[in-house]
């Protein structure tokens, strides 16, 4: 199975079968889904028939009523399996459909002559005609195509169009009532909106009617405009507007407004110093036209997909359809397992090479990954994009030509292959990465990440360093007063914050407490400085040194009076080491003088006996005596030995004591 894996001829092999399997997966899911979407699994066939069926005849009743001014397209539609025909009436329940005369278009008439049916129309019974009717008028557009892909409808003009009329100005009223202003001319009333009122020539504030009635006031039961306001703008529905003094307009109520004339329906469309211009509104002339169609059983002709008659067209189409609703299935279904099975081999063999043991990455494994990705799905876009393109193309080819489908087509297959294609190198090369190991690390973004976070990192401890050697360079004065004065202005900061802060009570409480509690708290950071001051001294080896520890607080004064006793027991423990240095070194100069005294004797006595000895060989002695001498001084040299080691052991400690 290894050596299967790393052979080239089996991945190539599993990259083709994965090719193909997937643009058939794809193709079998766009087939499913379409065939889903038409109702191909939901409707029978002869169902499906129907249905499409009587989309093709309002097709083309569309192309017939697009020729009303002339035959509705008698020629052009008599090669099709489309009979019809076309009446002009509102209530097709009211007309005799099988009456030659109710109709003023179509082939109806004439295929009842062929089939000789004496007066009487020889078409299908009203259940299985076709019904379509749309108003007509010289503003309506059609929009149709030559097959069944194009779009087919009428663009119905039944909106209405307005004109501006022209009317004189006659005087401007206001209803106190309703707070709604009027301009007339004769006994017409057109009602206008108040945006804007001026004082002085200038615009104050932006109002509306039920508002203006703030800029008057009362007196006696009559309205008169207050100083704050000499004129209103009039709102127009287009244009310009007018400005109208305040003394211009007549305050009315509803009654007398009434008597001047009936508010008119056209829209305020302008208004100057001496005209009011109005939309007034037209309605379009259209007609109602019925088209009443069947189809020729059995549909026959050629062409059936371009340029042909449409009912063939649909029928082809609906026919493949139900053809391979089933076997679209099986398609995908296996063209999935397929695509999955290729898909494991390729990624378990993705990076494995034939007679060498491990995960060999390849040139393009080596780059960030990142990079990588960023340059297959730039690539995978333009390839998508082009598809897209291409797709569209083709559908715009079916409905108006089919010139270039088939160079169209090609270079929508060779681009979907070449997508698939390096989407399964990708995947490899991604399997390649996860084999060999923590493969976020080779990318741009883990590598530019890593980088800032120790540039951060240095940057925080050298902060934290300069912060700390700051502090440290700062005496404990200077650092209270820093502390203090953050402390004061956070609370200042916090308290301007606040909402109570408006009346005033929390800044004054907290200014009260500055002028108390700081004083307070500057003398204790003096006094606690001058005992740091005194302790340096003691330590810097002033043992004589004395604070002053008078007007201090009991806890600080205490606190220096414990460091002068400090110095003083320092200064007693250094004297009695002092003498003890001193007692040791009279020790150690008797002791040696003791030594030295024996030693010197026992030397020179040697040193005559050596001489005696000579002079004994030559007949006189003073032998014993010198041995005596150096008998004698040799027991001091051991007693003086032996002391000088009970000296030592007693100095250090390790001599035992019995009383």
């Amino acid at each position: 199975m290894g050596q299967f894996k790393a052979g080239t001829s089996a991945k190539i092999l599993a990259i083709i079968l994965a090719v193909i399997s997937a643009g058939l997966s794809a193709l079998g899911v766009a087939g499913m889904v379409a065939l889903d979407s038409g109702m191909f699994y939901q409707l029978s066939k002869e169902e499906m028939m129907e249905a499409a069926f009587q989309e093709v005849s309002r097709k083309y009743s569309v192309v017939a009523l697009s020729g009303y001014q002339d035959d509705f397209h008698a020629q052009e539609l008599a090669q099709s399996n489309f009979h019809y025909g076309v009446v002009k009436t509102d209530d097709i329940d009211k007309v005799d459909l099988y009456d030659a005369s109710s109709y003023i278009g179509g082939d109806f008439v004439s295929i009842s002559r062929k089939g000789k049916a004496n007066g009487r129309l020889q078409i299908p019974d009203k259940e299985q005609l076709y019904f379509f009717d749309a108003e007509i008028g010289g503003q309506t557009g059609f929009m149709y195509g030559s097959n069944i892909w194009n779009s087919y409808y009428i663009m119905e003009n039944t909106q209405p169009w307005y004109s501006t009329e022209e009317y004189p100005l006659e005087g401007y009223y206001y209803d106190r009532y309703t707070q709604a202003l009027y301009v007339r001319s004769g006994k017409r009333l057109f009602e206008a909106h108040i945006y804007s009122a001026y004082a002085f020539g200038d615009e104050i504030t932006d109002i509306d009617t039920q508002m203006l009635q703030e800029y008057m006031e009362q007196e006696s039961g009559q309205y008169r405009w207050n100083n704050y306001a000499e004129a209103v703008k009039l709102e127009p529905r287009s244009g310009p507007g007018a400005v109208v003094r305040f003394e211009d307009i007549q305050i009315v109520d509803s009654a007398s407004l009434a008597e001047l004339g009936e508010v008119s329906e056209e829209a305020l469309d302008r208004i100057d110093a001496s005209h009011i211009y109005a939309l007034k509104q037209h309605k379009p002339d259209t007609e109602h036209y019925y088209v009443v169609s069947y189809v020729g059983d059995p549909v026959s002709g050629g062409l059936p997909i371009q340029d042909g008659d449409m009912y063939v067209q649909m029928r082809s189409i609906i026919n493949l359809a139900y053809q391979m609703r089933y076997p679209a299935i099986v398609v995908m279904v296996l063209s999935g397992f397929v695509l999955l099975a290729s898909f494991c081999f390729l990624m378990s063999a993705a990076g494995h090479r034939k007679g060498q043991q491990g995960i060999y990455p390849c040139l393009f494994d080596r780059m960030p990954f990142d990079l990588y990705a960023a340059g297959f799905f730039f690539v995978q876009t333009m390839l998508v994009g082009g598809i897209v393109l291409c797709v569209d193309n083709l559908i715009h080819q079916a409905r108006n030509g089919m010139s270039g489908f088939i160079t169209v087509s090609v270079l929508a297959i060779g681009a979907s292959i070449l997508s698939i294609l390096l989407a399964v190198l990708f995947c490899m090369g991604f399997a390649v990465r996860v084999k060999l190991g923590k493969w976020w690390r080779n990318t741009l973004v883990y590598r530019s990440c890593r980088f800032c976070l120790r540039v951060v990192r240095k940057c925080i401890a050298f902060c934290f360093s300069a912060a700390a050697a700051f502090l440290r360079s700062l005496t404990l004065l200077w650092k209270a007063w820093l502390t203090l004065g953050m402390l004061a202005f956070f609370e200042y900061v916090v308290i301007m914050s606040t909402s109570y802060a408006y009346d005033g009570n929390l800044l004054v409480l907290w200014f009260l407490e500055k002028i108390i509690v700081y004083p307070l708290a500057i003398v204790v950071l003096l006094q606690m400085n001058r005992l740091q001051k005194g302790a340096q001294k003691i330590a810097a080896g002033q043992l004589d040194y004395r604070i002053t520890t008078s007007r201090m607080f009991w806890e600080m004064k205490k606190h220096g009076e414990y460091l002068n006793d400090i110095g003083t027991g320092i200064n007693r423990a250094v004297n009695e080491r002092l003498k003890s240095e001193r007692f040791k070194t009279e020790l150690i100069t008797n002791v040696s003088h003791d030594i030295k005294t024996p030693l010197t004797s026992i030397i020179n006595y040697i040193d005559l006996l050596q001489k005696e000895l000579l002079k004994g060989q030559q007949g006189s002695s003073a032998v014993p005596e010198y041995l005596e001498i150096l008998r004698r001084q040799s027991a001091r040299l051991k007693k003086l030995i032996e002391d000088l080691m009970e000296a030592s052991k007693a100095s250090t400690g390790s001599l035992s004591v019995i009383m």
